[in-house]
């Protein structure tokens, strides 16, 4: 009536204005702030309905701002396990924060109120009745507890569609159970790290995976995947007919599309299954499976190997050829391949101070450069040029000391020499029937350094300065001065019965006759140069010397 009696014929622009400034927020409001003060103080369901409310007012905000925002009001210990996720959207983090409070907190027990307590005890009340309690007391009003039993488990309907994919837990938390394992695999070119996991009813790929590799997803609405706690993710569609290659196996598999943060595939039950009976050693983590093709090349396998000759030719080549599976030592002969560290023009020495470490890392460091001191791979250095060493974990629970080569890489002239792609490479295998393997042990230790650039791969423990004499990894030109030298030695025989791939040999060839054969051959040969030298030597060693006198003037 107010607002008729001031506006007595308001358009709708006064009559909306005047209404929110009635009935509407206070104009001081500022979501934006209530946003950055807003905080966890019940469960995460409550702070995200609260934080919901807030940020749907706060439109100007980006999605990165507000899982900011989000994770800030988190209760620690919840925030710092969503933040190592690196969730992309705000529903991921509210999804992962909800799991991480189941993983957290399973069991919240209810707080007591202790308050009527408090109150009959300081005015001396009966706890039952509350009259006035003094020594021999009866309640006028008795009490009694009744107990029911709860239904059996089985009485109550299950909604559980068993047709419905599930996901295990630690899938999704990236925690490594004891029902899965880890290797990578190869999709379309590149390297995936895949978990097999017993806990997946069916097999997964990560949403990250798919837009890099822009795999083809057949989109599904309303596709749900239930997580063993009782969530529920959200799948947009599903990824058919997969090519997955791992380690030699190549096979095809359906993936679900969900948002993996730790792993590119997961394997699951559906996949397990097409294998037969495995035997699955947990141990030594080694699975085997058993297909129909499987079976028929085991059985091949095991009627050539069972063959008497063949058997004895098998124990002759390794017998013959047993030393070349010693451990190499001493240094590597000097080649005009060897290692070199060309730098920009006008670079100055890299010198980066050294990481500080553990008591326990310290001795680690000091055994592993003590034994490569012994092996003559290492020297102490005066380089002017400084990199820090770091240990990283190997999946076996060891030690591996890597030189931080960042900053030198960084002024580094990088080398343009072809990397091979495996997907090319398997194309040369059409038709074979015999395959070899063999892998290099310390491939890079056998290549050695340019004597300028020793200096260079300089690096500095917490007590010592050390150089390389052979070629370091993680060296940016590295994996190109080493598959040069492969190509270089293999050049003859490339993709006719012998493919490289780094420090990875493989022998292939149609028949077992020809692959023995193959095997055999070295890569000795005599050349014109090698006729010079040795006449040149044979002279010098048959020819009688002649002794003069001088000549001193």
């Amino acid at each position: 009536m107010q607002l008729l009696d001031d506006f007595s014929d308001p358009n709708w622009d006064e009559f909306s204005q005047q209404c929110n400034l009635r009935f509407g927020p206070p104009i001081r409001s500022n979501k934006l702030g209530e946003l950055a003060k807003l905080r966890q103080t019940g469960t995460v369901a409550d702070y995200q309905n609260k934080f919901e409310a807030l940020v749907s007012r706060a439109s100007t905000l980006t999605q990165h701002q507000k899982i900011q925002l989000y994770l800030s009001g988190l209760q620690d210990s919840i925030a710092v396990e969503v933040e190592l996720q690196h969730p992309k959207d705000l529903v991921n983090a509210m999804s992962m924060s909800r799991l991480y409070e189941r993983k957290l907190f399973p069991r919240s027990s209810p707080v007591k109120d202790t308050r009527r307590h408090t109150f009959t005890s300081d005015f001396r009340l009966c706890f039952n009745c509350y009259e006035q309690f003094v020594r021999g007391h009866q309640c006028k009003k008795l009490f009694w507890i009744d107990l029911e039993e709860s239904d059996e488990a089985g009485d109550t309907p299950s909604d559980h569609d068993p047709d419905q994919p599930e996901i295990s837990l630690n899938t999704i938390t990236g925690i490594r159970g004891p029902q899965s394992m880890r290797l990578y695999g190869n999709w379309k070119g590149g390297q995936v790290l895949i978990l097999i996991d017993s806990g997946s009813t069916h097999s997964f790929v990560s949403a990250t995976k798919v837009e890099d590799l822009q795999a083809e997803v057949n989109e599904k609405n309303g596709l749900k995947v239930n997580v063993a706690n009782g969530e529920q993710l959200t799948s947009p569609g599903i990824c058919k007919g997969i090519p997955i290659l791992l380690e030699s196996i190549s096979f095809m598999v359906d993936l679900f599309v969900l948002p993996l943060t730790d792993f590119d595939v997961v394997l699951g039950v559906n996949w397990l299954r097409t294998l037969g009976p495995i035997l699955w050693d947990f141990t030594i983590m080694k699975l085997q499976g058993m297909t129909s093709s499987c079976s028929t090349s085991q059985s091949a396998l095991n009627s050539l190997l069972g063959s008497s000759d063949s058997n004895i030719q098998l124990q002759k080549l390794l017998a013959e050829f047993a030393p070349l599976f010693d451990a190499p030592t001493g240094l590597p002969p000097s080649r005009a391949c060897d290692h070199r560290i060309p730098l920009e023009p006008g670079a100055k020495p890299v010198v980066v101070r050294p990481y500080r470490y553990p008591h326990g890392q310290k001795d680690e460091i000091e055994k592993q450069c003590a034994a490569m001191l012994k092996q003559g791979i290492i020297r102490p250095s005066r380089s002017p040029f400084s990199s820090p060493v770091i240990l990283v974990p190997k999946a076996d629970g060891s030690w591996r000391l890597c030189v931080d080569y960042r900053e030198l890489n960084a002024k580094t002239i990088k080398d343009k020499f072809p990397i091979p792609v495996i997907d090319k490479l398997l194309e040369e295998l059409g038709g074979a029937n015999f395959f070899t393997k063999l892998d290099l042990l310390s491939g890079y230790f056998q290549v050695g350094m340019h004597p300028a650039d020793v200096g260079k791969t300089a690096f500095r423990t917490h007590h010592v300065h050390f150089e390389f004499l052979v070629m370091p990894f993680d060296l940016s030109n590295a994996p190109s001065t080493f598959q040069a030298l492969m190509n270089e030695v293999f050049q003859p025989f490339l993709r006719k019965f012998v493919l490289v791939f780094f420090d990875d040999i493989l022998v292939f060839n149609q028949s077992w006759a020809e692959h023995l054969h193959h095997l055999r051959l070295n890569g000795f040969s005599w050349t014109d140069e090698s006729v010079a030298a040795f006449e040149k030597l044979k002279s010098a060693m048959t020819s009688t010397p002649i002794l003069v006198l001088p000549n001193l003037n």
